[in-house]
């Protein structure tokens, strides 16, 4: 065995999105062989610095059909 285990604890990626100006994240997580796609954003109740809120808020990603994006367009 090497001397990290990190590559077998790996459990999923996340990457950067700037949306104007928003930025969160998206990727997905895998647990238990169950592949999950999520979205991470800032948590925009948090009041301050040294609250016990969480700084950020992880969301399932709800996948949206392209019959419903170009109803939306």
């Amino acid at each position: 065995m090497s001397k990290s285990n990190w590559k077998e604890r790996e459990c999923g990626s996340l990457w950067r999105n700037d949306d104007g100006n928003k930025q969160y994240y998206s990727g997905f997580v895998e647990v238990d062989g169950k592949r999950q796609r999520i979205v991470i954003f800032r948590n925009g109740f948090k009041t301050d610095n040294s609250s016990k809120e969480a700084d950020l808020r992880i969301y399932i990603n709800k996948e949206v059909d392209s019959s419903a994006k170009q109803k939306i367009n």
